[in-house]
């Protein structure tokens, strides 16, 4: 909301920030693959009522679209009301909203593509961020020696008495391993085919044909990555602990419809990770009697899996924090 609207949401209960996560709730949960799948195979059944059995979508769609309506109109409004007045500082819709009278285009139209353009940005990184971070939490409570070995590094490059920067981005190498080791594991959403493709031993020939890339199968090519359903970030350094020229680019999509904001998505990311590492021990939560509760790794299926699992967080050594 930061970087598009200049919106400093509240710590808890932001009325705004609630009201589009509930849209992108909906959105995520309803629209799942098999669904879009029949429904576009068999659009009939949309004409029934919304009161049969089996007719969920129709009953949450008026909700969804009011919603999503919102999320596009209020931040939006809201960015205008500061820029109006100054209050506010530089993002995404200010910074385009200042050159309205540069562009050429019909000023309505402009807008409107700027306030779509918004609306998308905020929509399909919000989600899909926090997806990659209860993953990466699930990740170390798993691989207790790879949270260890990475807070380990980032103590011994910040120190204990600051947080991790972007000053810090090289030398904490295996960070941006981890990262990558993380958000390969994200699902990407198809994609419209833009010209003629050749796949042998089948042509695409159909301008605006929906495709969905098996990036599974690619991030589990044992040719290229050995014993792949592992989480092993070393798999991305190379053996004096730099880097590889593996950049997992296809998580982020292929061709004209590749993530436009893949890179802030991507050191949003790590610097959440690093910060949450420098600051917090993650671990299986316990029962009453001190064991550890067995470890339920499923999640919420959509357009995208939204893992859940009990954990216990810890604060190391707070006095370095206070």
């Amino acid at each position: 909301m930061s970087a598009v609207y200049s919106y400093e949401a509240a710590r808890r209960r932001d009325p705004m920030i609630e009201r589009i996560s509930m849209g992108i709730e909906i959105i995520v949960k309803e629209l799942r693959p098999e669904v879009a799948a029949i429904f576009s195979a068999f659009p009939t059944p949309l004409r029934l009522p919304s009161w049969l059995p089996g007719m969920r979508l129709k009953r949450v769609s008026p909700l969804a679209k009011e919603l999503a309506t919102e999320t596009m109109e209020s931040p939006f409004a809201y960015t205008e009301r500061g820029l109006a007045t100054g209050s506010i500082s530089s993002c995404m819709v200010a910074d385009h909203l200042l050159k309205l009278h540069e562009s050429d285009d019909d000023p309505s139209c402009y807008k409107k593509a700027v306030k779509e353009s918004a609306a998308a940005a905020f929509g399909a990184g919000s989600d899909t961020t926090s997806v990659v971070l209860m993953n990466f939490i699930l990740a170390m409570i798993l691989q207790p020696d790879v949270q260890e070995k990475a807070h380990a590094l980032i103590e011994s490059v910040v120190g204990t008495n600051r947080l991790p920067t972007f000053q810090d981005l090289h030398p904490l190498a295996i960070m941006h391993a981890v990262v990558e080791s993380d958000v390969y594991k994200v699902t990407t959403y198809p994609k419209a085919c833009e010209i003629f493709i050749l796949f042998e031993p089948m042509l695409i020939s159909s301008e605006g044909a929906i495709i969905t890339p098996n990036v599974w199968a690619m991030y589990h090519n044992e040719e290229k990555y050995s014993n792949a359903s592992e989480f092993n970030p070393d798999r991305f350094l190379d053996s004096d602990g730099t880097l590889t020229d593996d950049t997992v680019s296809m998580v982020w999509g292929f061709g004209r419809r590749i993530c436009p904001g893949r890179h802030l998505a991507e050191y949003s990311i790590w610097s959440a990770m690093v910060c949450m590492l420098a600051v917090f021990k993650f671990s299986k939560a316990k029962d009453e009697t001190g064991k550890e509760s067995r470890s339920n790794h499923s999640g919420v299926q959509g357009l995208q899996c939204d893992p859940y699992h009990s954990l216990a967080v810890l604060l190391r050594e707070m006095q370095k924090w206070i």
